[in-house]
């Protein structure tokens, strides 16, 4: 992946300090209590800081982290929402599946992430009505390399 020029960058931390924001909102408004408010503001402040000192990944690893449940439930009006409270168009499910395609093709795991955003796609899969095996065992093959360097 290529290093992104400042300006990019800025742009990216702007665009998931406020995914971040918004989610918390979502989770807030659509779930009973998710977090507790001391905890919500506390998330609220740390992303903040993150923002602040530039920490990207640590942005984008909260989003992914936030949007799950919501991407395993294929909630729809998530998406639609942080297009309303954020102008940005986001689609945790296709975006979830081209990470998924990246780590197959490249044949492997390069991080926790990325380990459990594949486990999380074996789950699905094998919850489906009807599932393709080879792509399980490609993805199975995929978690065990990763397990055992």
């Amino acid at each position: 992946m290529a290093k992104l020029s400042s300006e990019e960058n800025k742009k990216e931390l702007v665009k998931y300090r406020d995914l971040i924001l918004a989610t918390l909102s979502y989770l807030r408004n659509k779930s009973s209590n998710i977090f507790s408010e001391s905890y919500e503001e506390k998330l609220r402040e740390q992303t903040l800081e993150h923002f602040e000192k530039g920490r990207l990944a640590k942005l984008k690893k909260w989003f992914r982290d936030l949007s799950e449940w919501q991407r395993e439930s294929e909630d729809v009006a998530f998406d639609d929402f942080l297009r309303e409270e954020t102008g940005y168009h986001v689609n945790i499910v296709v975006d979830f599946e081209i990470r998924i395609k990246a780590i197959i093709a490249r044949k492997e795991i390069k991080n926790e992430t990325e380990y459990r955003e594949v486990l999380s796609k074996v789950d699905q899969l094998c919850q489906a009505d009807k599932w393709d095996a080879d792509e399980v065992a490609k993805l199975n093959a995929l978690l065990l390399n990763f397990e055992n360097d």
